[in-house]
């Protein structure tokens, strides 16, 4: 692989990852953008609200628990390939 290539690799991860990015409601983000997906998808499944500040302490997203509200901190494990859904 020669650099032309490489630059053209990257060209298309960061498209990819600015478009990952604005999915999870983090276009200004610098942070790992699977770490963000793993927060929108927890905040969807749970019915919750991403914290505002994305690098809140202690937690990431807050959800309705009946009596105010409970906060979760969601993690993200990235596997190599072979896993499921491959």
């Amino acid at each position: 692989m020669d650099l032309e290539e490489l630059c053209r690799i990257v060209r298309v991860y960061r498209e990819a990852r600015k478009l990952l990015l604005w999915a999870c409601g983090r276009e200004r983000s610098n942070r790992e953008p699977f770490g963000e997906l793993g927060e929108a998808v927890t905040a969807v499944v749970l019915g919750g609200q991403m914290a505002e500040n994305p690098v809140q302490p202690h937690w990431d997203v807050a959800i309705p628990d009946g009596k105010g509200e409970a906060y979760v901190q969601a993690r993200c494990l990235l596997n190599p390939g072979g896993g499921l859904g491959e």
